[in-house]
């Protein structure tokens, strides 16, 4: 502010050239005189060249007693006090101004960043010829630069193609190098970042089909990936069980949330966690079981059943008393994940078989596809309660979880019939029922199956042949799908080729194979959900 007083002073002679106090209040601002109130307020005044920003950036205001006054003056009359405006307005600024710099000791530090006015006699430059000047400026640089640019250029030597070669494997031998350090190291710690561990499981698969690129696709490197992440925050338990998965040796919704949530009980909860010091149980487990969690997912893409089993666990964690022990807070988890076992698969599963013996009737003709666990206890159910029917069994590639239904119900003493799925309208005419399981079941009625489910649906609902999908309401989903394009699971594709397709699919650029696990069923074509709650619509 003090160089701002100065700066005002200076002004002095261009103010001259306004002849009268009503253009000066036209073009500034008033401010409070030090005569009257004994402060002053300005505005930073830029320190150019130019006479017209000095004017244009001034903040002054009139004294009260020139407000209070009567009329202004005439054009050229002078001021009431006998001194000029500008006198009366920057004499006691100048000598505040003086006061203050010599008080703080920095009269001559300011003086030295003050640089001078532009003189009188200095001619004022128009507009057009500052644009001119700028533009001319403007030019200069970019051919300054334009010139370095080429120079840059021309002096860089082109690398004839042996140097480039051999640069490039000098660089491949150093990767190479730093890539068996690491792979010897057991200290290497792996980002458990999701984004980042699904970049290294979508790399390098070959002949990816376009419409499904957004959809994690299977690879073998996942085997790598669980051996890395295993040095670091996931438990070896639940790599092993991440292996079994990716393997299908653990394959189904209520198998699968089974094994996930028994591994999290014996290993995490209750044996091999302990909560660090400074940190609090309820917030640390949660976070703990998040890292396991979205290893598995990374594996393979984790089954509804099994999201709504991992939430359930996450919140029962998050509202235990923080001021219960650490080894009855983990016994208490327990209890409440053989509750969840219990109650929500074990005597689902009991549910749905009481309530399905009830639209089983003799001389029956069922038909089922792959394989539903809660579909094969029904039907062995059904059986040993002396219940006389049939089972045409239909299964598809790549996986065959039809011969495993084949050999449960033929153990069980169950008449069974078994076709694949290309000669479906041949044995639909027999039928009485359909019963198929589910993965899931969506917000907008839609049943989410094994491949293959919704063309069973659509070719029973054409032939006007009752369709009933038997779920437990753990595996019931909010979300909402209109087709199975926005998200699926993609198996290996070698499982669909034979020995003889094996090597065309290995030669040739145009052969694709898709292995989608799921379907969509419309809720058209679904009669009536059976579940542990009883029969409901898919409406």
């Amino acid at each position: 502010m003090l160089v701002n007083y100065l700066n005002l002073r200076r002004t002095k002679s261009k103010l001259a050239g306004w002849s009268s106090d009503v253009e000066l209040s036209e073009k500034i601002a008033p401010i409070e005189s030090s005569e009257t109130s004994g402060t002053l307020g300005t505005s930073p005044i830029p320190n150019s060249g130019s006479p017209s920003s000095h004017s244009q950036s001034l903040s002054i205001k009139q004294p009260n007693t020139r407000r209070n006054s009567g009329s202004r003056a005439g054009k050229n009359s002078p001021s009431r006090t006998g001194a000029s405006y500008d006198d009366r307005l920057f004499g006691d600024v100048e000598e505040h101004a003086i006061i203050l710099l010599e008080s703080t000791g920095k009269n001559s530090e300011i003086n030295e960043n003050i640089t001078d006015s532009p003189s009188e006699g200095q001619e004022k430059k128009s507009k057009s010829e500052l644009r001119a000047e700028r533009r001319a400026k403007q030019e200069t640089q970019r051919a300054a630069k334009a010139n370095a640019t080429e120079g840059k250029t021309q002096s860089t030597p082109k690398h004839s193609k042996t140097a480039s070669t051999s640069q490039l494997q000098s660089q491949s031998n150093q990767n190479q190098q730093q890539n068996h350090q690491h792979q010897q190291n057991p200290q290497i710690q792996i980002e458990t970042k999701k984004k980042v561990v699904k970049a290294h499981t979508r790399a390098d698969l070959p002949k990816k089909v376009s419409l499904f690129n957004h959809i994690p696709q299977q690879e073998k490197a996942n085997k790598m990936i669980a051996e890395y992440r295993s040095l670091n925050t996931v438990h070896p338990a639940v790599v092993n069980l991440g292996l079994q998965f990716a393997e299908f040796e653990i394959n189904g919704g209520n198998s699968r949330a089974l094994a996930m949530l028994t591994i999290f009980k014996k290993v995490l909860v209750i044996s091999d966690y302990e909560t660090p010091e400074g940190s609090v149980l309820q917030r640390h487990l949660t976070s703990h079981i998040s890292k396991q969690v979205d290893f598995l997912a990374n594996i393979r893409a984790l089954a509804a059943s099994m999201r709504t089993a991992v939430k359930f666990l996450k919140t029962e964690i998050t509202n235990l008393d923080h001021a219960i022990p650490e080894k009855d807070a983990k016994e208490l988890i327990k209890e409440r994940i053989d509750a969840f076992i219990r109650d929500r698969i074990m005597y689902a599963e009991r549910a749905i078989v009481d309530f399905g013996l009830e639209k089983i009737k003799d001389n029956d003709v069922i038909l089922t596809y792959a394989r539903s666990s809660v579909v094969v206890q029904l039907l062995k159910k059904a059986k040993n309660i002396g219940k006389i029917f049939k089972v045409v069994i239909v299964d598809s590639r790549p996986k065959w979880d039809g011969k495993e239904t084949l050999k449960q119900l033929v153990d069980a003493n169950v008449d069974c019939i078994y076709v694949h799925i290309n000669a479906i309208n041949y044995v639909m005419k027999d039928v009485t029922k359909v019963l198929l399981g589910a993965s899931a079941v969506l917000s907008n009625g839609t049943v989410m199956s094994r491949a293959g489910s919704a063309t069973i649906a659509m070719c029973a609902n054409h032939n006007k042949i009752p369709v009933i999908v038997a779920s437990e309401t753990y595996k019931f989903s909010d979300s909402v799908r209109l087709d199975s394009y926005t998200w699926n699971e993609i198996g290996d594709p070698i499982e669909l080729a034979t020995p003889e397709t094996k090597t065309a699919y290995a030669t040739s650029d145009n052969l694709y194979l898709l292995n989608l696990h799921y379907d969509l069923m419309p809720s058209e074509f679904v009669t009536v959900i059976l579940c542990d709650a009883g029969w409901i619509p898919t409406t």
